[in-house]
């Protein structure tokens, strides 16, 4: 129970961490700053697979934050939070936006 609530934690502080990086200014894209843009033409395919994501890494948090942790339903929303992040690179690939650009 001790080692998978560490681990728990050590994945929600990584994962905030990133956020954190990302909020303060922090950009994959190599010219600086996302191009304005680019990031206002992702279309609304973009735009809603992005909140699916948002609202997958949040029900993932959730479960990291129960009393306790159930590792098959851990994975499920796991792999089902990979899957759509594939598919918005795909999508903001095919629109032509970096994927830095992705909120």
């Amino acid at each position: 129970m001790k080692k998978s609530l560490i681990v728990a934690l050590a994945l929600t502080l990584g994962v905030a961490s990133f956020g954190v990086a990302q909020a303060s200014g922090g950009s994959c894209c190599q010219n600086g700053p996302c191009p304005q843009q680019a990031a206002q033409h992702t279309g609304a395919a973009v735009d809603q697979l992005a909140q699916a994501v948002k609202a997958k890494d949040l029900e993932l948090r959730r479960l990291y934050s129960d009393d306790t942790i159930d590792p098959h339903q851990v994975d499920k929303v796991e792999g089902e939070l990979k899957e759509l992040q594939g598919q918005l690179r795909a999508a903001a690939h095919k629109q032509g936006a970096p994927s830095c650009c992705l909120s």
